[in-house]
């Protein structure tokens, strides 16, 4: 896998080199190496990457290769790579891979990044489980880490109970290490949420628990992909799909069932909520999502 150069030109080296620091343990798998500088000309840039090529662990790098921009974290604006310095290290992060316009080429053993994926569709029988299945174990096969996560209604393994796994949510306890691993059955790779003889849990979940729910996700700071498999519509899981990276809905090739998909959409522009719109991917086929996984451009055919 070839990685990139990554120059973050910042007037405050203070929290410049606080961010490299953070970025050395987030980002090692995706930059050859990084450098902070508070030069005041692209010039001097220049020359501080032809000095830093000179350490003799970079010295296969090319600069004309390697270095895809440069990326201001002041109060400055080039190439339309503007980042806003006040943001978090994570997004920070996700904005400078997103300014980069890249993703990592993906070695055939893996990929190197996770996301929180929801497969929902207001009409039955359109395969959204089948889809949901088969992006787990073809994201598995290609050697990442895979939560799926069976939010419909009807129960598909008869005689497990996690009702534990709603009161933590509702009550807002921190999940511990082994109550996630306990939460979780192993099958072909793919760690797979028990399900519940009784999902009425579900219906009662208010927006804040999945709030909490995705904030733990989030603390776990996993090279993870999390699928959501979605039965049904609720303001909970509204606040779910806005929480996730994508949300993927299989095609729907009965022209009589359109307007359900249709009733859902106008339903999330009614609540001012049209950002949402913009994470729905139409698929139909787990290929499609796993070339965007892999950096691809994303399509709405």
């Amino acid at each position: 896998m070839k990685k990139k150069l990554l120059v973050i030109y910042d007037l405050d080296l203070e929290y410049g080199n606080r961010l490299l620091s953070y970025f050395m343990k987030k980002g090692e798998a995706l930059f050859e190496a990084m450098l902070i500088t508070n030069c005041k000309s692209l010039e001097e840039i220049d020359r501080d990457i032809a000095l830093l090529l000179l350490d003799e662990s970079l010295q296969d790098l090319k600069l004309g290769e390697k270095v895809k921009k440069v990326l201001y974290l002041s109060e400055h604006e080039t190439n339309a790579a503007y980042i806003n310095r006040y943001q978090s290290a994570d997004i920070i992060l996700k904005n400078v891979l997103k300014a980069l316009e890249t993703l990592p080429d993906m070695p055939c053993n893996g990929f190197l990044r996770g996301e929180i994926i929801g497969v929902y569709s207001p009409v039955g029988g359109s395969g959204k489980t089948l889809l949901a299945k088969e992006l787990a174990r073809e994201i598995k096969m290609k050697g990442g880490k895979v939560y799926y996560f069976d939010f419909g209604l009807v129960p598909e393994i008869m005689g497990e109970r996690r009702a534990d796994f709603y009161y933590d949510l509702h009550e807002k306890i921190h999940i511990t290490e082994d109550a996630w691993k306990n939460y979780f059955s192993e099958e072909e790779g793919v760690f797979r949420m028990a399900s519940s003889v009784y999902n009425t849990e579900l219906w009662t979940m208010a927006p804040e628990d999945i709030e909490f729910f995705l904030e733990q996700i989030h603390m776990r700071n996993e090279e993870a992909y999390y699928i959501f498999d979605i039965g049904f519509f609720n303001a909970a899981i509204v606040k779910l799909l806005e929480g996730c990276d994508r949300w993927l809905l299989p095609k729907i090739y009965r022209g009589e069932r359109l307007d359900k998909i249709e009733h859902v959409k106008e339903l999330i522009r009614f609540q001012g909520r049209e950002a949402l719109l913009d994470k729905l991917r139409e698929v139909s086929h787990p290929q499609e999502i796993l070339s965007m996984l892999r950096g691809g451009k994303d399509s709405d055919s």
